[in-house]
């Protein structure tokens, strides 16, 4: 044999330094600042919750489909877009690509958060946020995140579209300009307010109100009505006096109600004639009929019946959900509209009664740039592998040995029958305890507040300092519901405490306050 080197033979190129295997268990420290860093990885450590760190979390044996879903109106905001600009060339080039697109056909220049404009009114909002969408597109794919589906709600199906190559940025630019230029006009004639009921309960509230429609059913108790302002504003007193939660939508028009907007979708097919759209190379799930369409189906007699139908959000996620492999939803938009939305519908199908929807959005308190690479850090933490921006140019950092360390496991929270203990409740103050100590054992596992007995968490802990968001009262909502008959109907709302902390103790005093309402309703 021949006699070995002295010295390993030298390799060219040489060899790049690499990151380690990926790991079931994933964690993720977005932080601005070496102390936040640090004080995030020392929470990890300590297995708390803290505003920098995303997870941990398991992720996903295999990777899951990525959704993207593109809301509609009223993601926008007045900054939208001017983090990011600073910061993520990829966007800011993008970005300018759709106002050039854009710009033959507006009447005045595409908003930007530097134009001086204020952001209202449908013909400005909706191509600043279709715009906005198309770059945060283009951002996530420069980062290694693109969809294996999209889904659209409203103008947002214009992105969507797009995404799923099926328009042309100049045909997405024409279709949202001419469609949102349409909608202003009818604003005069009504607008849209959400409602926090199903889509039979909404039907059934709209029976005196012959002008009013059901313009969007977003989950499977909230609905969009839309219709003119006066019955609008009542239908709203009435429902509010009845103990349901409706919203106003600011700056809106009543879009997806067949009567009221008869000429302009006719108008806007009218405009869109010779729009050629592609087969697509993204399956792309239609909100106007609920399932998955062929790309070349969306020409302009669809964009007509787009505008007049009710968006079937709700029925459409379930059929993506149940139509293959596990998906994680990320919803592309400058607020986390939809979110909740899609957690809720997602915990009632059967097999994703988990206690972390796989839904992804944007933290609204976060800054704009912070908040986007959570978003990457939550994908991560789901399973999938992006490509991490980082600065180029820097040495490799060396890290110490794998230190393995065997986790203590905790016990597991035990679930008394709400119902049983509270028919055997004698005094108010038994009652109290029941509901409180249910509350505690469903609450202290969702937050991984404590590693031993969940009784550990104070009645009095402020929440959200622990770790409570909008998607984790979804899930703890849903497993309230299994605890009792009685609060099978538990808005989401009534977990929402407005104003000081949110603590255990005033949420069972919203419970307690459900249950009572139901009583009395039971007894009348």
């Amino acid at each position: 044999p021949w006699p070995r080197p002295a010295r390993p033979w030298p390799t060219w190129p040489p060899p790049r330094p690499t990151r380690r295997d990926h790991h079931p268990c994933r964690a993720v420290v977005v932080a601005c600042s070496t102390g936040e860093a640090a004080a995030a990885l020392e929470a990890l450590a300590a297995g708390v919750p803290h505003p920098a760190l995303v997870g941990p979390r398991a992720a996903a044996r295999r990777r899951p489909r990525v959704v993207f879903v593109y809301p509609g109106h009223g993601h926008h905001t007045e900054s939208m877009g001017r983090g990011l600009s600073q910061h993520e060339p990829v966007y800011a080039e993008a970005l300018a690509h759709a106002h050039t697109a854009l710009e033959p056909h507006l009447d005045q220049p595409p908003w930007t958060p530097g134009s001086g404009r204020p952001l209202v009114g449908m013909h400005t909002t909706q191509p600043a946020g279709v715009a906005h969408q198309i770059a945060l597109t283009a951002l996530l794919a420069h980062w290694g995140l693109t969809p294996d589906a999209v889904v659209g709600h409203s103008a947002g199906e214009v992105a969507a579209a797009h995404a799923a190559n099926i328009l042309s940025l100049a045909q997405a630019a024409h279709l949202v300009a001419e469609r949102s230029r349409l909608l202003q006009r009818a604003a005069s004639r009504g607008g849209i307010a959400a409602v926090i009921l199903g889509a039979e309960q909404a039907h059934a509230a709209l029976a005196a109100y012959p002008g009013l429609r059901v313009a969007a059913v977003n989950g499977a108790r909230s609905c969009v009505v839309a219709g003119p302002h006066p019955d609008l504003h009542h239908l709203c007193g009435r429902l509010n006096a009845d103990g349901i939660t409706t919203r106003l939508m600011p700056d809106a028009t009543p879009a997806h109600h067949p009567d009221l907007l008869a000429d302009e979708a006719a108008q806007l097919a009218a405009a869109l004639q010779g729009l050629a759209p592609q087969p697509g190379t993204i399956p792309l799930y239609s909100t106007a009929t609920g399932r998955r369409i062929t790309g070349t189906d969306l020409d302009s007699a669809y964009w007509e019946h787009q505008l007049l139908s009710t968006v079937q959000l709700h029925p459409t996620i379930q059929t993506l959900a149940q139509d293959g492999p596990p998906c994680v939803f990320i919803v592309l938009g400058a607020r986390p509209v939809l979110a909740a939305d899609l957690a809720d519908t997602l915990a009632r199908l059967p097999g994703h009664e988990a206690a972390d929807p796989p839904v992804i959005s944007r933290r609204a308190e976060a800054a704009e740039h912070t908040g986007w690479l959570g978003v990457l850090a939550a994908a991560y933490t789901r399973g999938l592998v992006p490509r991490w921006p980082a600065p180029t140019g820097l040495p490799a950092a060396e890290l110490p040995p794998r230190a393995w360390a065997r986790p203590t496991p905790g016990r597991r929270p035990h679930r008394a029958d709400l119902s049983q203990r509270l028919a055997q409740a004698r005094t108010a103050g038994q009652r109290r305890a029941a509901i409180t100590a249910a509350l505690t054992a469903l609450i202290a596992p969702l937050l991984a507040a404590r590693r031993g007995d969940p009784t550990e968490l104070a009645p009095d802990a402020d929440l959200t300092e622990l770790g409570l968001e909008s998607l984790t009262v979804v899930a703890l909502r849903y497993q309230i519901t299994r605890l009792a008959p009685e609060l099978a109907d538990l808005p989401t709302t009534h977990l929402l405490v407005p104003g000081g902390a949110t603590t255990v103790q005033r949420l069972a005093t919203a419970i307690e306050n459900h249950l009572t309402a139901t009583e009395h309703r039971a007894c009348a």
